[in-house]
């Protein structure tokens, strides 16, 4: 009866030291602050978790040598995020469409006029309207100056580069290179989903001949930046996000993923990317 005792204590004890073999994300910081499953982020806020990681640290840590210092300095510069569980009636609007992923010819969709010569998902239309109106009553005027753009119409865009570098006397492979700097490959443009729109004030082209990172200095990007998330749209191409992107800075190119998912990224200054990593 002892022994039995004694295997029924060390079986019990081996049990408490076990864990649920969750699925982590790779996508920023290690395993300790992500845990992934399904459609749930499940990580410490920041408001509890530094203090707690610091004393951690503090308390548990060996005598400094150069193995523990590069660690802890790692660990402490780890960004961790709230919680956050994804609303899946939205999933359709979180398709990403950048230089690694093309959009499927495939791909269809109900457009809906947003103006005489503008056209967005008919799903996403309500949301956009409403941002701008809002915007108004505020007395920001904002002006929708690109929005969906056909497959066909993207592949114009990129053929007549590549035609005006052949014809400045570039080779065809030095043309095609050079114009996909400047312009998206087809299919690799984010207009084409219908979720995309550039957007800037009603007086920008007075005073400017294209778009510049210039508008980052005006009251409609300010506008924008503190509340577009509230009708489900995020700044597609933050500064400073590039190597994650793939695209320069936009500060006029807004993107709608639905208003929960919008304000989490927002909130936590994630790109697109960086945002459905955490669920892989």
């Amino acid at each position: 009866m002892k022994k039995l005792s004694a295997l029924l204590l060390s079986a019990l004890v081996l049990c408490s030291g076990c864990a649920l073999n969750v699925p982590t994300s790779s996508a920023l910081v290690s395993s300790e602050e992500y845990a992934v499953g399904l459609n749930t982020i499940l990580a410490q806020s920041t408001e509890n978790s530094s203090g707690d990681l610091e004393s951690v640290l503090s308390e548990e840590a060996p005598e400094s040598s150069g193995e523990s210092e590069e660690t802890e300095a790692s660990e402490e510069s780890a960004v961790t995020l709230p919680a956050f569980t994804r609303d899946p009636s939205f999933d359709w609007a979180l398709i990403l469409v950048n230089k690694n992923n093309k959009l499927s010819d495939t791909y269809k969709f109900e457009l809906a006029d947003y103006s005489s010569t503008h056209k967005i998902d008919a799903r996403v239309l309500s949301y956009l309207q409403s941002m701008i109106s809002e915007a108004k009553l505020a007395g920001i005027e904002l002006n929708v100056i690109s929005s969906y753009r056909s497959l066909e119409r993207q592949e114009e865009l990129y053929n007549e580069k590549v035609e005006a570098y052949v014809d400045a006397g570039s080779t065809r492979e030095e043309a095609e290179t050079e114009a996909a700097k400047l312009v998206d490959l087809p299919g690799t443009n984010e207009n084409c989903t219908g979720l995309a729109v550039d957007i800037v004030g009603m007086d920008w082209y007075e005073d400017n001949s294209s778009l510049t990172s210039k508008f980052a200095k005006t009251k409609e990007y300010k506008w924008l930046i503190a509340h577009c998330a509230q009708y489900g749209f995020i700044l597609r191409y933050p500064e400073g996000k590039e190597d994650i992107t793939m695209t320069d800075y936009e500060p006029w190119h807004y993107r709608f993923v639905g208003p929960d998912n919008a304000k989490y990224i927002m909130e936590n200054n994630l790109t697109l990317e960086e945002f459905l990593a955490l669920f892989q």
